[in-house]
């Protein structure tokens, strides 16, 4: 549980917070807030920050490695200007709850204090995802070659290459992570390879010799 209090702080306070206790049952994963003072709670209060962008730290604790699925089930006093993101660090995505729910992902037994957080954001895509880890992409022979990780395969996003001027040479709408190919004839030179989706945008170059 997370809510929201004008005189909360984002240290642990015993009369607003709850410490959270691990459950014993290994089929449950353990689910948890991270205060700024390291302690994990059940039950976190926060201030909802004047400026545009809230972090929270999440952590995760699995005695199986398996599927886990994040859901927001009741929404209260979060004014709709602010829209709630569940950023995935590890896969490098970032997934709209007001517009999807659910949130799916697999994740290997032990504990994860570095690879989730809860964003509450007033600005819309203003996320830019690491292009090293998300965004591939090659060109041979006539063909660009790219792949998005860290999206779902229903996920639809846009590819936008472009010259180092900022003319914008194709597009091309695609779905998924798997391999995209996009035929077009390149100069040597470099360019810039952009995609964008609904979690956010994540840009890379290549170069063509």
């Amino acid at each position: 549980v997370i809510y929201f209090d004008d005189f909360a702080q984002t240290d642990f306070e015993t009369q607003l917070d709850a410490l959270k206790l691990l459950n014993t049952d290994a089929s449950v994963p353990n689910f948890y807030s991270v205060s700024s003072d390291k302690k994990n709670l059940s039950i976190n209060a926060l201030p909802l920050s004047a400026d545009s962008v809230t972090h929270i730290p999440l952590g995760l604790k699995t005695e199986l490695s398996e599927n886990v699925e994040f859901s927001i089930d009741d929404v209260e006093k979060i004014p709709y200007r602010f829209n709630i993101y569940i950023l995935d660090k590890k896969n490098n995505s970032l997934q709209d709850m007001r517009q999807h729910s659910k949130f799916s992902t697999y994740q290997e037994k032990g504990k994860s204090e570095n690879r989730f957080e809860l964003i509450l954001s007033s600005k819309t895509g203003s996320y830019n995802l690491e292009p090293a880890s998300s965004l591939k992409a090659n060109y041979n022979e006539g063909k660009l070659q790219y792949s998005l990780a860290g999206i779902s395969e229903n996920q639809s996003s846009k590819m936008v290459i472009s010259n180092m001027s900022g003319q914008i040479l194709g597009t091309q709408i695609f779905r998924g992570s798997g391999t995209q190919q996009f035929q077009i004839r390149l100069n040597p030179g470099i360019y810039i390879i952009n995609t964008i989706s609904e979690i956010g945008s994540v840009s890379n170059k290549i170069s063509v010799n």
